[in-house]
């Protein structure tokens, strides 16, 4: 089973949002990805206003001009999981010329919407929304709004409360944009009834606060959406099977940030196509606990099945079962077996040197047939015996054309 994606879009305006779009970030979004790991599926969000300085309307409406060409594409593009967080500010309105450029450069044959809408006066969050959402029905399924309840402006210093609220604002344009806000709270509601969820804030003098309750409520409902795309029967899989699962989730889980020492992985991979009689059998990559050395492993593995050879692959630290040696063999026979086309049959009770044995004799004979490559994480870590401590599984006879590579 391989890992897949589900992108999840967050859709807001930009400076009175920023609390609870951190909060997302940092909190709910890495809870639903610990959720979502036992199904192999990574969460993707998506939030175009990351890591902007709040650097005042100027630098805010520069960025919202890109941000909105963007947008459409990107909604359109991955059709995620929408998350519309909603308070008193309507947001930035681009000019007609700049609404135009954008809709017209994301345009597509199923964006008609856009040409009879009217584009002039309205906001870069309302447009997202229209074409995100409301103009199409199976993404209304996948969308779900907050709207925060009003601070209590009148407690709040003058021109804070104005950033927080068009209601309060005094600029010329804010009483129209306050109505248009309006408008689109009641579009939304209209269109995703039992999707649109009311919250209340507190304000600290500084920013909005009293958000972990609204955390978890956003992190359950998501859920309910992720669960329900994701859940799948699975039948119950062999030890075997498993194994090979926690291996690939553990390659997955330490390869994901892995960046960077390209020299290293270009070593290892001309190591493993070297020819008998080119270079050594064996190469161990060593380091402090904490240097990488799984990073590597798993970073390696996706390269190398690339690669014109049969690959053995194992990591001591993968699962409970993995410090087991005579496991790890018994596994590998039992992939040589299907490579080579062979029944083979090890008793629950066989010996060590039986298995060893057995595992030897497979590997020569797909040696003689193609390259291979031993490739195991922690050799260091396996069971506290002999054969775990000093290796002895090895066979005494190496084929010369496989190739170990060890941390």
């Amino acid at each position: 089973m391989v890992w897949s994606s589900r992108p999840v879009f967050i859709s807001s305006t930009f400076y009175d949002m920023q609390e609870e779009r951190d909060l997302l970030r940092n909190v709910v979004f890495p809870a639903l990805e610990e959720r979502l790991k036992s199904r192999r599926v990574h969460l993707g969000w998506i939030d175009l206003r990351v890591g902007v300085a709040n650097g005042g309307a100027e630098s805010e409406e520069a960025f919202e001009a890109q941000v909105l060409k963007v947008c459409l594409e990107e909604v359109k593009r991955s059709r995620p999981f929408l998350v519309g967080l909603i308070g008193d500010r309507y947001g930035w309105v681009p000019s007609l010329e700049r609404a135009k450029s954008a809709v017209e450069e994301a345009a597509a044959e199923e964006m008609e919407w856009q040409i009879a809408a009217a584009l002039d006066g309205r906001s870069v969050t309302d447009l997202e929304i229209d074409f995100g959402v409301l103009s199409d029905p199976e993404q209304r399924k996948r969308s779900v709004f907050w709207f925060r309840q009003p601070l209590h402006y009148d407690a709040m210093a003058p021109h804070a409360a104005a950033e927080y609220s068009d209601a309060v604002a005094t600029d010329p344009e804010a009483p129209s944009r306050a109505r248009k806000l309006e408008a689109l709270k009641d579009r939304i509601r209209t269109a995703l009834p039992g999707r649109v969820f009311d919250y209340a804030v507190e304000w600290d003098g500084r920013k909005v606060t009293g958000l972990t309750g609204w955390a978890r409520q956003v992190e359950d409902e998501l859920w309910k959406e992720l669960d329900a795309e994701t859940a799948e029967t699975r039948p119950a899989l062999t030890w075997e099977e498993e194994e090979r699962e926690a291996l690939l989730d553990f390659a997955e889980d330490r390869a994901r940030d892995f960046a960077g020492r390209a020299s290293i992985i270009d070593l290892i991979i001309r190591f493993a196509r070297s020819k008998p009689g080119e270079t050594r059998r064996g190469l161990v990559i060593v380091g402090e606990a904490g240097s990488g050395k799984s990073a590597l492993w798993g970073a390696l593995r996706a390269p190398l099945i690339k690669e014109d050879l049969f690959l053995l692959s194992h990591a001591a630290g993968a699962s409970p079962r993995a410090p087991s040696v005579d496991l790890m063999l018994r596994r590998w026979i039992a992939e040589l077996s299907v490579e080579l086309g062979v029944t083979t049959a090890l008793e629950d009770n066989a010996k060590d040197e039986e298995v060893e044995n057995v595992f030897a004799s497979l590997l020569g004979k797909i040696a003689q047939r193609r390259s291979v490559l031993v490739l195991v994480d922690a050799i260091d870590q396996f069971e506290a015996t002999n054969r775990g401590r000093f290796a002895t599984w090895l066979p005494k006879l190496w084929p010369a054309n496989v190739r170990l590579v060890a941390t």
